[in-house]
């Protein structure tokens, strides 16, 4: 039972290292839209888009991202839009409010995303209905208008729900043009070799635990391959620790007359750690927020 268990968990950890979505770093400059390499979205698209998406800010504390790429190699559009508010950290912390809608070009599909704070307010049917209202501008291969139009509902009806009236005017995010030329889903992000190195370590550790539990005890060459000779020292000083003699019973005699006692700790000590965000681009910024995987796409 424990070697199937122990398998089931090393299946599990592999899969979870390889199945992370490649999305593109944290963008240095804040904006409420993106475009990476999808040649959707100009300066003036992400500048209307940048007028919603602070209206709705401002309004509620919700914060919407628009991100158009081509392909996304493969990715399940609904985990692609979950690790982009979970990397990005897109939403307020604490109230994990963040919206992404995401447009896979190429690939002709279109995502909304949802942090938890609002996954229950924009509901995957909710998102559904958004985008079927807007689905006749993918399929015709008005990008841009589909991006604009899905956008300015989302925003619309968070603010509604939240009954608050979006106040419109020229927005200072228009001024972060949100474009980022020659990215691929399908490229390692910036970090991706040290990323890889850790991947690899980690998938080797525990695949060294779980042989070495499998083949405990057996001259397998598989086991030390996988570091089965350290496991091997380690259990040999184990057993080769010698527990102090225990006294007689009745106490030691002869004269002596003397008593033991035993004493018993433990208290180690504890830490405790606290982590705090770093604002950039001037005014505002991502703020850490979470999801969970809500929302809901389609493709067209």
């Amino acid at each position: 039972m424990k070697r199937w268990i122990a398998v089931c968990m090393m299946l599990v950890l592999l899969m979870s290292t390889l199945a992370l979505a490649d999305v593109p770093d944290k963008p240095d400059a804040f904006a409420y839209a993106y475009d990476f390499g999808a040649d959707v979205l100009d300066s003036g698209d992400i500048a209307e888009i940048a007028q919603y998406g602070q209206a709705l800010e401002e309004a509620t504390g919700i914060q919407a991202i628009a991100v158009a790429v081509n392909f996304l190699d493969g990715e399940d559009p609904a985990d692609y839009a979950t690790d982009l508010i979970n990397t990005w950290g897109i939403g307020q912390k604490g109230e994990d409010n963040g919206i992404v809608v995401l447009l896979a070009r190429g690939d002709r599909k279109i995502q909304i995303g949802t942090g938890k704070g609002v996954d229950r307010t924009l509901t995957g049917s909710k998102c559904g209905e958004l985008i079927d209202r807007n689905i006749d501008y993918f399929a015709n291969n008005d990008f841009d208008a589909g991006m604009i139009a899905l956008y300015q509902d989302v925003c619309q009806f968070m603010a509604k729900a939240q009954g608050k009236t979006l106040s419109l005017g020229e927005s200072a995010g228009a001024a972060s043009m949100g474009l980022v030329s020659g990215y691929d889903a399908g490229e390692r992000r910036s970090g991706g070799l040290f990323d890889g190195i850790l991947s690899l370590l980690f998938t080797y550790i525990v695949a060294s635990i779980v042989i070495n539990t499998l083949f405990k005890g057996k001259g397998c060459c598989l086991r030390f391959l996988f570091l089965g000779w350290l496991f091997d020292k380690l259990g040999d000083s184990g057993r080769n620790r010698r527990n102090p003699p225990r006294p007689p019973m009745g106490g030691y005699g002869g004269g002596w007359g003397h008593s033991g006692s035993f004493r018993s700790f433990g208290g180690g000590s504890s830490r405790s750690s606290s982590g705090g965000g770093r604002s950039f681009g001037g005014g505002r910024s991502f703020g850490g927020g979470r999801s969970r995987g809500g929302g809901g796409g389609r493709s067209f």
